[in-house]
């Protein structure tokens, strides 16, 4: 803006400067009257003016095209000018045709962006989903591996275990075989005696001394061993012995001492035992002719009743006839009467009514008969009677209330 004005002020000061000097001019050639051209001096006079007003007007545009380039460009370059106008705005129309296509495409990748936020939206929710999943299959993948680690080490130990029992499995066939053949021969040999039966017995006073006690076991022994041979002439004889686990067989000798020294034992525990019962019993099964083992059985020799004691009661019906009284009395002795004793303590070997004679049977049955009622049957101990027996029996009748 400031060279404008100074430009205008240029312009008014040339030009007056020129109007000046073009009237002084005027002036001087109306005063001499000059003459151009053959004109008149009045004439001239106005030539001059108008000359001097084209010297201004040259002055001016001069001075403009020499400070403008714009008025330069202006005056001698207003049709390229025109013609640049028209194609810029011919470009500017295309542009913006290009800009309203660029604003629709602007609009439409706006719609786009949208959907695809959308489905970006839609995408991470999903993909946290499967973040989740994935989380979530990690921790069951790593919980599998464990179970799978676990399964390997139970196939392994159950393999382990497999072999194990596959050799277990020979062996309990080759022994199998064995028993079958030792069963086989079992089934066809003849067994004379069976595991647990008694071969001989005593009753063996604790105060004996240690050499005594020695002795009646050996006698107990030798007893036995006679009587197995006389059972059976072709049988080896009678074997003392017995099987601890990792000792193996142990001899005579160390169960006879074990037993005197048992023996002892007891009695010093409890000084009120009086006599302890040695049994001598068959440990396993002998087929005749073949060595039969055994081993010592010590029982405590303690009194099971005393004389007078209860045994057993039973209400019989004195309006049986008396072969069925004599039946139900049998079976009282026998079976009632034999558990009883045996609950209570006597040795069941020993559990016998050697005190019941058939007489005494008969006329106990009698005595029912002739009450011709319900009448109670009281067994008592007819005298004292320890662990080894026998036991004697007495009766008495008493009516029913």
């Amino acid at each position: 803006m400031t060279f404008g004005l100074g430009f205008i002020a240029l312009l008014l000061a040339v030009g007056g400067f020129a109007a000046y000097q073009g009237d002084r001019v005027g002036m001087l050639a109306g005063r001499r009257r000059v003459m151009l051209f053959g004109l008149r001096p009045r004439y001239t006079a106005r030539v001059i003016t108008v000359i001097t007003g084209i010297i201004i007007v040259l002055i001016t545009m001069v001075s403009m095209l020499l400070l403008s380039s714009n008025m330069r460009q202006a005056l001698f370059g207003l049709d390229e000018l025109r013609q640049a106008v028209t194609t810029l705005s011919e470009e500017v129309a295309a542009k913006n045709d290009d800009l309203s296509q660029l604003e629709r495409q602007r609009l439409q990748l706006i719609a786009n962006i949208s959907e695809l936020q959308k489905e970006n939206e839609a995408l991470e929710a999903q993909n946290k989903e499967w973040k989740d999943s994935n989380d979530q299959l990690k921790k069951e993948n790593a919980g599998l591996v464990e179970e799978r680690n676990r399964l390997i080490e139970e196939r392994d130990r159950l393999e382990e275990e497999r072999k194990q029992y596959e050799m277990r499995t020979k062996s309990l066939l080759n022994i199998g075989n064995l028993l079958y053949g030792q069963q086989l021969w079992l089934r066809q040999a003849s067994i004379r005696y069976h595991r647990g039966d008694v071969l001989a017995s005593c009753v063996v006073d604790t105060g004996l001394s240690a050499a005594e006690l020695l002795a009646t076991l050996n006698a107990l022994v030798a007893e036995a061993d006679e009587k197995v041979r006389q059972a059976d002439p072709d049988t080896p004889g009678l074997k003392v012995e017995a099987y601890i686990p990792n000792q193996g067989i142990v001899e005579s000798e160390v169960l006879i001492g074990a037993a005197v020294q048992a023996i002892r034992n007891a009695a010093a525990a409890d000084p009120e035992l009086q006599s302890v019962i040695v049994q001598l019993r068959v440990s396993m099964n002998a087929a005749s002719g073949e060595a039969v083992s055994a081993d010592f059985d010590l029982i405590r020799n303690v009194k099971v009743y005393n004389a007078g004691d209860v045994v057993l009661r039973r209400v019989f019906d004195g309006r049986m006839s008396p072969p069925e009284i004599f039946e139900e009395f049998y079976l009282f002795i026998s079976t009632q009467v034999r558990q009883a004793v045996i609950e209570k303590g006597l040795l069941p070997l020993d559990a016998r009514n050697d005190g019941v004679s058939l007489s005494d049977a008969y006329m106990i049955v009698e005595q029912i008969a002739a009450q011709n009622r319900s009448v109670e049957l009281i067994a008592y101990a007819k005298r004292d009677c320890w662990t080894m027996g026998p036991l004697e029996l007495a009766f008495r009748l008493q009516p029913v209330h």
